[in-house]
């Protein structure tokens, strides 16, 4: 998604995903069932989310405006003037007049044609849209290219939404791989524990290179973080085999809509070590925003062979009742099999490191000897 910019970490409470993405976004989506998972008792839920940009596809530098003047003051406008910085390229279109125009799709149109005239490539070929549910303008660049995407403050820009708190300045970018994207992230940003990837809709990961390589990099980690992976029915019998000797990595059992491999993330991270019987198990684990994969009890024993996390179905007293299950991490003898272990791992891992770098950040000297190993 471009409203993630390049070389960024977004952090988010549960109201500012649907908010900044939209309510109808995948990423809101994914918000509700992440945010929605609440634990037994002591009750605790996820408090904060990170998104990170994965270019899947080469991305033109664009801005995303916020809420505009209503149409009268823009209308009003008979000499109006930006200034723009597409992709490191700066220009300004001047003489801008919007009082023939008679909806924000005209409006839209004067502004591309204007940077239609320019000469710079960015500019020539740029193209500018309303967005009707965000009442915004949408200027997007020529061409994927790197660079600082700006606009300048001004009378005419504040009018169009094109500066202000809420605009994204999301600059242009050459496709990549899950793996640069994820090493991207991690160099921006470790403060996270389990991660996972949001496939676009109708898009089909490569399991060679949209898969694998990310999975064994978490791997050689050696868990400091887990990839919790989304598996649909239709790649379960290609993928299973070829990542069963991978460790520290989930692979949970989706249908469309029904992303369970969020469960295990929302499950670590709602997980509050300071409590008393804070600790959660993975087994048995529900989230009403998410739907059971599995019905029978040959689905079930396929799956739990192939170290297949899902949403399973049984019956209590004549009612339905859907839980996670079992909670496997893939790997070899070596490899922590539960996510549970692998979790409390995670934990201790970044609290001891924690821990021994204030500790060197406080102390003039930790000397080699037994008073030296008694600080540590």
């Amino acid at each position: 998604n471009p409203l993630v910019p390049v070389g960024k970490v977004l952090e988010m409470d549960r109201d500012s995903v649907a908010a900044y993405f939209g309510a109808d976004s995948m990423e809101a989506r994914d918000a509700r069932v992440y945010f929605g998972y609440v634990t037994k008792a002591p009750a605790s839920s996820p408090s904060r989310i990170q998104f990170a940009p994965w270019v899947n596809s080469d991305r033109a530098p664009a801005v995303y405006g916020q809420k505009t003047a209503p149409l009268s003051e823009i209308t009003a406008v008979a000499t109006g003037s930006l200034t723009i910085t597409l992709a490191g390229v700066t220009a300004t279109v001047s003489a801008l007049d919007f009082t023939s125009d008679a909806t924000f799709a005209d409006v839209a149109s004067t502004i591309q044609t204007a940077l239609n005239a320019l000469s710079q490539p960015q500019f020539a070929s740029a193209s500018v849209i309303f967005d009707a549910i965000k009442s915004a303008f949408v200027i997007t660049g020529a061409a994927a290219q790197a660079g600082d995407v700006s606009v300048s403050a001004g009378p005419t820009a504040t009018l169009l939404g094109l500066v202000g708190t809420s605009v994204v300045y999301s600059g242009g970018a050459l496709q990549e791989s899950t793996l640069d994207a994820y090493q991207k992230a991690l160099s921006i940003s470790d403060n996270f524990g389990p991660a996972s990837i949001l496939f676009p809709s109708m898009y089909t990961p490569n399991l060679a290179n949209d898969v694998i390589p990310l999975a064994q990099f978490v791997n050689a980690e050696n868990g400091s973080h887990r990839m919790d992976w989304a598996v649909p029915e239709s790649v379960r019998a290609t993928w299973m085999p070829a990542v069963q000797n991978i460790g520290y990595n989930s692979w949970n059992h989706v249908t469309e809509n029904n992303p369970v491999e969020l469960l295990p993330s929302a499950i670590t991270a709602a997980t509050n070590f300071s409590l008393t019987n804070g600790i959660q198990g993975y087994m048995y684990q529900q989230n009403g925003n998410l739907s059971a994969t599995v019905f029978n009890d040959l689905m079930r024993t396929e799956m739990v062979g192939q170290k297949l996390n899902f949403i399973g179905r049984t019956m209590s007293a004549g009612q339905n009742v859907d839980f996670y299950q079992e909670g496997d991490l893939t790997g070899v003898a070596t490899d922590p099999a539960s996510i549970g272990v692998q979790a409390n791992e995670m934990w201790l891992r970044a609290r001891a490191k924690s821990a021994l770098l204030n500790l060197q950040l406080t102390v003039p000297l930790i000397t080699s000897d037994i008073d030296g190993e008694a600080m540590i």
